[in-house]
């Protein structure tokens, strides 16, 4: 018994003799983006991405990276530093690719898209992750900025009484600077996942010559089965004794809806609301 612990005792101290203690764990260095979407107004000066570098080795490396643009348009919109597209790191660390936007102000050419990517390491530095950015620089000069924006309504009851907060966006058009996107118009649809950020409750809307209204075309779709938006001809659905399209009208920091509206399909009337509804921005 005492000859079988001393030889297991033997074979254990060489097996750990063979073992090498100061392993070394082996770890790919990589360099990547924090980030795939950045936007900045045009008037916001300077816009920081940064690069990250892991590398316990502490070997130095060279990242390079290429800015290209995606919208077409003339003249200069921005710069970029440093301008030969080369960030240098030695280990472990965080550098920036600043782009410096030009303020064209008082000019409209809409909103500019670039895209900003990581193509390149060296020394065994591998580009992995998120590597590539999109950056929008917003155009301050669009002619309905002034009517852009989100406005609120909390506690507004429906036509049966249950109260709903709204929350709608006002969105540029992107093909038409004369009509807005208005997002997110019903709260039902939009509290239960039917949202802009889906792609549904938004609807396009004509901005009068005067930007005193907004015409929202009738039957057009929220974005679940076929059900469509409304308006009437009445403040309330009991006076009512049409459908048409839906009138907004434009306050200082305020929309105005005067009259009954909602959305239905061929199963009947979804939402319901009476007029007039206020919501301020």
């Amino acid at each position: 018994m005492k000859l079988y612990n001393i030889l297991a005792g033997a074979a254990m101290l060489a097996s750990l003799v063979a073992c090498d203690h100061s392993a070394k764990y082996q770890t790919n260095a990589f360099a990547r983006l924090t980030a795939d979407t950045y936007s900045i107004k045009e008037n916001g000066g300077t816009l920081r991405i940064p690069v990250s570098v892991f590398n316990n080795d502490g070997n130095s490396t060279n990242v390079t990276f290429v800015v290209e643009d995606i919208t077409t348009a003339e003249g200069s919109f921005y710069s970029v530093e440093p301008s030969n597209g080369v960030l240098s790191f030695t280990g472990n660390g965080t550098q920036y690719i600043t782009l410096n936007i030009v303020n064209r102000a008082g000019e409209y050419t809409g909103n500019y898209a670039l895209d900003v990517t990581i193509k390149n390491a060296t020394n065994d530095v591998d580009v992995s992750g998120l590597t590539s950015a999109r950056v929008i620089i917003e155009d301050n000069d669009h002619p309905l900025s002034f009517l852009l924006g989100t406005y609120t309504l909390a506690g507004k009851a429906d036509y049966w009484g249950d109260s709903f907060d709204f929350s709608v966006t006002l969105a540029p058009d992107p093909s038409d600077i004369t009509k807005v996107i208005v997002q997110n118009l019903d709260p039902y649809f939009a509290q239960n996942g039917i949202d802009a950020a889906h792609g549904a409750n938004q609807f396009s809307g004509q901005v009068n010559d005067e930007h005193t209204q907004i015409l929202v075309p009738k039957n057009q779709l929220i974005g679940y089965k076929d059900v469509y938006l409304f308006g009437s001809d009445a403040a309330n659905f009991n006076d009512a004794s049409g459908l048409t399209d839906l009138l907004i009208e434009v306050g200082e920091n305020s929309i105005t809806i005067p009259n009954a509206w909602g959305l239905r399909n061929g199963d009947g009337y979804w939402c319901l609301y009476n007029g007039p509804m206020t919501l301020t921005k």
